[in-house]
């Protein structure tokens, strides 16, 4: 038996504390950590580096309709979850084909920001985006 004497304790990510060995499949994903203003501003900066993305100018159109239709929502009165994440999923889908979902680009993590505001609605997502 392993006894773990921890006091106060913060972090931004999970924390695991195992007394043995642990595997992890598939990543561990936190959500909810993000304000919506803080995510609106990341699909500021997502709206923007559209531009360096190889698409279809007609899809490039709607991308960025819909990365502008998601800053809106998350800036509004009472953001509407469901419709920030079916907008979400086209967003994915759309820079998914155009192969943009690259580790560490400014792109992936203006996505991981609206995937972890989304919680459980974006948890779908989590899993096609790198870390």
């Amino acid at each position: 038996m392993t006894n773990f004497n921890i006091g106060s304790q913060q972090a931004g990510g999970t924390i695991n504390q195992v007394g043995g060995d642990m595997v992890i499949s598939g990543g561990q994903w936190n959500f909810g950590q993000v304000s919506s203003l803080e995510v609106a501003r990341e699909m500021q900066k997502l709206a923007a580096a559209l531009d360096d993305v190889d698409l279809p100018q007609t899809l490039r159109y709607a991308t960025r309709q819909d990365v502008e239709r998601v800053g809106r929502e998350l800036t509004g009165r009472a953001p509407n979850r469901r419709l920030i994440a079916d907008l979400a999923r086209r967003i994915v889908t759309a820079l998914d084909l155009a192969g943009a979902l690259v580790t560490g680009s400014p792109i992936v993590k203006s996505l991981h920001a609206l995937v972890s505001w989304l919680g459980t609605a974006g948890r779908s997502l989590a899993s096609v985006l790198p870390v």
